[in-house]
């Protein structure tokens, strides 16, 4: 999996339940596993599965596309 770089007006707080998860955020590269990762609004991210992983995301404000 991999998600491309973008930004949204919420805050996301990404959890990595299994697996390994390599994040680029506001330029700063992180792997994550079994972590929390929190995101601030209007910055810039992207991220890519370094093995099968179980992740979920959290979204306040909700994300009218997720609806």
């Amino acid at each position: 999996m991999v998600v491309p770089e973008h930004h949204h007006v919420g805050e996301q707080i990404m959890l990595v339940f299994e697996g390994e998860f390599e994040f680029m955020v506001d330029g700063d590269k992180q792997v994550y596993a079994g972590d929390i990762v929190p995101i601030a609004p209007d910055i810039s991210h992207s991220g890519r599965a370094l093995s099968p992983c179980m992740p979920m995301d959290i979204f306040s404000t909700a994300r009218e596309e997720y609806s």
